[in-house]
């Protein structure tokens, strides 16, 4: 329940600077900057200070309560999924943590669930505009280490937080971090940054006694508290800095309902088989540290691993109401800000569809599709302000909340990508064959899987077509027979759903 026992920051911050690694990189720093040796040891020593946490046990059984409390204020629940797997899944293995990253409560609401199952409190990884006054201490006390947005050039700061990281799993320590390096302003997924992965497996190989685990989590709320600053951001805006005023409006905009969250656990990427697979050889000491020269083979192997993560996170999508509730108002796009306004029967419509859809064809293993009804849903955004409802029989959206229900649909765009894909290619009324289809698809899918980081390679995906094809039929979206598969007459409202799915 406790985890390894760490020693002080200190002793940790002793540990680093007298890693090989970092007094060569010191060496080499004081010929370059022409200084003295014990200078920029005084330099290394102020960058081991920045980044190290200042983890303290007694402090997290403290804020327990007082997170619980704050989520019980601010959310209607807050979910685990699959939290019965994780003590298995983390066996014998050091726990690497790798959720999405959509907002800043992120940082509070995996340890605390962790804590609450009796599991190691991962040391996570911050950027440091969080590292301001009383904050930033506040999170240091809760296990948050610090790195700079960008070090490029600096390779003195660069080998220090490199041996931080090695010292840590040398240790045992759990550990978490995003591997999107920023949050999503947009919902999606972003394109994994493999910095900090990179150094998580180079000091795998240092310490192979300690084999690593890699846990993709996908988090999804259905109100992000930063969701209006993203939309300033994404209209133009330059981003705010952090600071305690900042904060402050942070905690004020806390009183506001924010909906459920759901937090769910991904297929674990254990390390150790992929090194064998890239080097059977690894365990072999080198001739120099993995902490001062990179192997060969690693970097393929990092891009891998960096791929399986980000396809991991989306593979344990949690489809929320909102997110399905966006995907029935925003059927079509609307490029001006007027208000706009749908008739509620229709989104219902739209809503139930495409949840009977995504029951009835599993896009993953892990994947969590939402039970509440289209009524109970609109009630929902409504109360969450996103969505207005002027009559019973309309719902109205401002350029506002068009903005915010567009976030909310990115979340779940992967989900319904290969539905859409099969939709585009059939609500034309042609009639196609499954062959026929699924080398259509094909052509487009690479561009697809690249952006959407979706689970199937081009050449497995003719098995989750033929069970797309197979729930889309007992829906009686398309009929078939012994020449193929063609989409439900035009007049029909089934036809109608799937055209506004394509």
């Amino acid at each position: 329940m406790l985890g390894v026992d760490l020693p002080a920051r200190h002793t940790l911050i002793t540990e680093t600077l007298r890693e090989d690694s970092v007094v060569r990189a010191i060496t080499n720093a004081a010929q370059k900057r022409n200084l003295s040796t014990a200078k920029t040891q005084r330099i290394a020593h102020s960058y081991a200070r920045e980044i190290a946490a200042n983890f303290s046990y007694l402090f997290a059984r403290l804020i327990r309560p007082v997170l619980r409390g704050l989520w019980g204020r601010v959310y209607d629940s807050v979910t685990l999924h699959h939290g019965e797997d994780l003590a298995a899944m983390i066996a014998g293995h050091t726990p690497i943590y790798v959720p999405c990253h959509r907002s800043h409560l992120d940082y509070l609401l995996l340890p605390y669930l962790l804590h609450t199952r009796n599991l190691p409190i991962p040391l996570a990884a911050a950027g440091n505009n969080l590292n301001i006054p009383l904050m930033g201490s506040v999170l240091r006390w809760g296990g948050a280490f610090y790195i700079r947005r960008s070090f490029r050039g600096n390779r003195l700061y660069a080998a220090v937080f490199q041996s931080y990281t090695a010292t840590l799993l040398r240790h045992g320590a759990a550990l978490e971090y995003f591997i999107e390096g920023g949050r999503s302003r947009t919902g999606l997924i972003l394109k994994p940054r493999m910095g900090l992965l990179d150094m998580t497996l180079r000091a795998g190989l240092v310490s192979p006694q300690r084999p690593l685990v890699l846990i993709p989590i996908h988090i999804a709320y259905e109100s992000v508290l930063e969701s209006h600053g993203y939309l300033a951001e994404l209209a133009g805006q330059s981003k705010q800095r952090e600071s305690l005023r900042s904060l402050w409006r942070g905690l004020v905009d806390l009183r506001k309902p924010r909906g459920e969250v759901h937090v769910n656990i991904g297929e674990p990427l254990y390390v150790h088989p992929i090194f064998d697979h890239y080097q059977p050889d690894w365990r072999t000491p080198a001739t120099e540290s993995p902490l001062m020269t990179r192997p060969d083979w690693l970097q393929a192997c990092t891009r891998q691993l960096a791929r399986q993560i980000v396809t991991g996170i989306n593979h344990a999508a949690v489809v929320t109401s909102i997110g399905l509730l966006a995907c029935a108002v925003l059927d079509n796009e609307v490029d001006n800000a007027a208000p706009q306004a749908v008739a509620v029967n229709q989104v219902m419509a739209r809503f139930s569809a495409l949840q009977q859809l995504l029951h009835a064809w599993q896009y993953s293993t892990r994947c969590m599709v939402t039970q509440r009804s289209a009524a109970d849903s609109i009630a929902q955004a409504c109360r969450l302000e996103l969505v207005s409802q002027p009559t019973a029989e309309q719902i109205a959206t401002n350029a506002t909340q068009r903005g915010l229900l567009d976030y909310h649909r990115n979340t779940v765009r992967h989900v319904l990508a290969l539905p859409s894909a099969v939709a585009a290619c059939l609500s034309a009324q042609t009639r196609c064959s499954t062959e026929a289809l699924l080398a259509r698809i094909t052509q487009r899918y690479a561009d697809l899987a690249d952006t959407l980081f979706l689970p199937w390679a081009v050449e497995a995906l003719a098995e989750p077509l033929h069970t797309l094809l197979r729930a889309l039929a007992d829906l009686g979206w398309l009929h078939t027979d012994a020449t193929g598969w063609q989409a439900t007459e035009a007049h029909q409202p089934d036809w109608q759903l799937l055209a506004r799915l394509a």
